[in-house]
């Protein structure tokens, strides 16, 4: 293969192999903030107290990025919120990317055999 191709070949894989890992929830998609900016999650990390709801909690939070932008998190209350996740529709703009890209890697090797 040309080095061109080569390079052509190896970004559609990285691209696919991010925008994929993204799309699943990878720790960037994790840390979720709220559309106001109020409350910030921390994935696996200890966060400052914040009001949610005239209360004080501090939270230890482990958010779960859902396809359609939303996130569900579970506090140590078992105190279950659910908002909009606007750091997810960055991570969901990426996985549009991944198939595509992964098609050009793929197309690219058949390409380069035949």
């Amino acid at each position: 293969m040309r080095p061109l191709t080569v390079l052509v070949f190896l970004s559609s894989l990285f691209l696919s192999v991010h925008s994929l890992k993204c799309y699943r929830g990878s720790k960037d998609s994790q840390q979720l903030e709220q559309c106001d900016k109020e409350v910030t999650f921390c994935y696996k990390t200890k966060m400052k107290v914040s009001k949610i709801m005239g209360y004080d909690y501090g939270c230890d939070v482990v958010g779960f990025c859902r396809a359609n932008g939303e996130v569900e998190a579970k506090f140590p209350d078992e105190m279950k919120v659910k908002f909009n996740c606007c750091s997810a529709d960055r991570c969901n703009g990426s996985s549009k990317i991944g198939m595509p890209a992964l098609l050009v890697a793929v197309a690219l090797v058949v390409m380069s055999v035949l």
